[in-house]
């Protein structure tokens, strides 16, 4: 395992220097990121965007090295074109995943559709190079020490199966999101609710955007459970879990770390609908990491307890 480690560190950094630059070469495009262009801070905190990016993909990169090892006869492939089903992997949990909610449920302007494109289109080359050397320099460490790789004949799932599973438990989960929700924000007595959008359509607003966004990506990552579940800890409800709760690491507690990162680095003074960009960006990045903490808990035990092989 320190060998995935130490690929996951080196990769980290990796990424995250082409995770930089990509950020402040989209920002100097006059594409917004975080909701801010260099037309509303025209000078760039350049340092403070490396060392975010940075710090967070050595963090992120560990998590991903290990789950790269343990997954590693499952993943569809051999050495260059597992690497990329890798990437794809990598960037469809971290990138693609927290984009495309956004845009969905906030992406009521122009402005906020570009902005949330942007965190895509950062990390098309962020993960898949990250994914590129984490598997070069794992089996070139391996190799080194003389480390016989034995691949083992891992049993997997209709994908199909687990797509529909998951579909129909994400609408489920996105029902149990926004009660989630409500109650975390009635307790912060702060709602992040667009301001166009008012009384009881709120309500409705936020379960459609929910609903659909949790079927979209509960039949994704149904579909890679089927495709992984053996090599998974635990058994039936466990498994199920154990997934769900490498799925919010990687995932949801990324992008809320990440949101409070650029909300702490925030100039005062820019405005987003009604909030103070600072202000909607500190409590998004919490409440992304507390809400969704329960919300795929429920959906962990949910697939680990209706999945059939």
């Amino acid at each position: 395992m320190k060998y995935a480690i130490l690929a996951g560190i080196v990769a980290g950094i990796v990424a995250g220097i082409i995770g930089a630059i990509s950020t402040i070469l989209i920002m100097n495009a006059g594409f917004p990121y975080y909701y801010y262009t260099t037309e509303e801070v025209p000078f760039l905190p350049i340092a403070k965007i490396f060392s975010i990016e940075i710090i967070l993909s050595i963090i992120f990169g560990i998590m991903l090295g290990i789950i790269f090892l343990k997954f590693y006869n499952v993943i569809p492939g051999k050495r260059v074109s597992k690497y990329i089903v890798y990437g794809l992997f990598c960037h469809l949990v971290v990138g693609i995943r927290e984009g495309s909610f956004a845009i969905i449920y906030w992406g009521t302007t122009l402005k906020t559709l570009i902005n949330n494109a942007s965190w895509i289109i950062i990390g098309l080359p962020q993960w898949f190079s990250y994914a590129l050397v984490l598997g070069f320099l794992y089996e070139f460490l391996r190799n080194k020490k003389y480390i016989t790789w034995v691949k083992k004949k891992i049993v997997t799932y209709s994908m199909i199966t687990g797509a529909v599973l998951g579909a129909f438990l994400g609408i489920i989960n996105g029902i149990v999101a926004v009660f989630f929700v409500m109650i975390y924000e009635y307790l912060i007595g702060f709602s992040l609710v667009p301001p166009t959008i008012q009384d009881i359509s709120v309500i409705m607003y936020r379960f459609g955007a929910h609903a659909f966004w949790h079927l979209l990506w509960g039949a994704i990552f149904g579909a890679i459970f089927a495709r992984v579940y053996n090599v998974i800890p635990g058994k039936g409800v466990t498994k199920g879990l154990y997934y769900a709760f490498m799925i919010y690491l990687i995932s949801s507690v990324h992008q809320g770390a990440l949101a409070i990162a650029y909300g702490i680095i925030q100039p005062l003074g820019i405005p987003f609908l009604n909030f103070e960009l600072k202000e909607f960006l500190l409590i998004s990045g919490q409440e992304w990491i507390v809400v969704d903490l329960f919300v795929y808990a429920v959906y962990g035990f949910l697939l680990g307890k209706f999945f059939k092989k």
